[in-house]
C-alpha cells in the first residue's frame, strides 16, 4: 500500500475531509450571496467527497461545477449527490483546484474549503483571479495561527506538516496582495473540528484496529498525533474562512 492509498483508506469516504460544517458553509454563503454576479459559473474546487458542494447546490439556483484531483473522491461525491436528489444540480470533474477547466473570466463564484493549502494559497488565488469575472467572488478556508502564542508542540507539528502556515494578518495581506478586495472573514468554531471531522476520523482509526500495513500505520499515527495536538493547543490555531472579490472595473 502506498502512502496515497493509506490516506484514501483513512480519509477517503468521510463526509468531511477537513474542518467545517453545513452551518459554517451557509454562514459564508450568506455573506457573499448578495454580491454574487447574476451570471457566471459556480465552482467548488477541491471538493473532496462533496459536503460543501451539496450545500451550495441546495441553496444556489445554479448548476455547481465540482472538482477534485482524486478520482475516488469525485466518484463518492457524485454518488452522494445522486442519493440525496442533487445529481442534476452538480457537474463533477477530476481536476486540480488551480486548473478546474473553465475559461478565464467566466466564474461568478469559486468555493474551496480546507484544500487551497495543497497547491499554496498564493498560487490558488492567482489562478482564481484569472478565472473570475469582474466582481466575481472567491471563498476559501485556510489554516492559520490565531495569535502570537506558538506552543512548541503545535509549532513543531505544523512546521513539519504545513510549513506554509501563516497567521490571520499575513493571510489578509496575501489576499489583498493578489488583487482581491476583502469582503469578510471568520474563524471556524471548535465544533467544526470535533463534531464533523475529528470524532468521525477517530472512530475510523479505531475501526482499523492495531495490525496495519506499514503505510497505513504511518498515516494513522500521524493522524492521531494531529488530533492530540489540536486537543492540547487548538486555541492557538484554526481555520479561517475568507471571502474576497475580484474588483470590477
Amino acid at each position: 500500500m502506498t502512502i496515497e492509498d493509506a490516506f484514501m483508506r483513512v480519509f477517503g469516504d468521510l463526509i468531511r475531509q477537513g474542518p467545517g460544517t453545513t452551518a459554517s458553509t451557509l454562514r459564508a454563503l450568506n455573506l457573499v450571496r448578495p454580491l454574487l454576479p447574476p451570471t457566471g459559473e459556480v465552482l467548488d474546487v477541491g471538493c473532496g467527497t462533496g459536503a460543501s458542494t451539496r450545500v451550495l447546490a441546495r441553496h444556489l439556483d445554479r448548476v455547481i461545477r465540482a472538482s477534485d484531483v482524486f478520482p475516488a473522491s469525485v466518484e463518492i461525491a457524485r454518488k452522494r449527490a445522486e442519493l440525496v436528489g442533487l445529481g442534476d444540480r452538480i457537474v463533477f470533474e477530476v481536476a486540480s483546484l488551480d486548473d478546474p477547466g473553465i475559461g478565464p473570466g467566466t466564474a461568478a463564484l469559486i468555493w474551496c474549503e480546507a484544500a487551497a493549502y495543497s497547491v499554496g494559497v498564493g498560487r490558488a488565488l492567482d489562478a482564481w483571479r484569472d478565472l473570475l469575472m469582474p466582481g466575481g467572488l472567491a471563498v476559501f478556508s485556510e489554516l492559520v495561527w490565531l495569535g502570537e502564542e506558538r506552543p512548541p508542540e503545535a509549532s513543531a507539528f505544523w512546521e513539519r506538516e504545513y510549513p506554509g502556515m501563516t497567521d490571520v494578518t499575513a493571510l489578509r495581506a496575501e489576499v489583498a496582495g493578489r488583487g482581491f478586495e476583502p469582503v469578510a472573514d471568520f474563524v471556524l468554531p471548535v465544533e467544526d473540528w470535533w463534531e464533523s471531522y475529528y470524532l468521525p476520523l477517530a472512530a475510523r482509526l479505531d475501526a482499523l484496529g492495531t495490525v496495519m500495513d506499514p503505510a497505513l500505520a504511518e498515516v494513522a499515527a500521524l493522524t492521531r498525533r494531529e488530533i492530540a495536538v489540536f486537543r492540547d493547543c487548538g486555541d492557538t490555531y484554526g481555520y479561517i474562512t475568507v471571502a474576497a472579490r475580484k474588483p470590477a472595473p
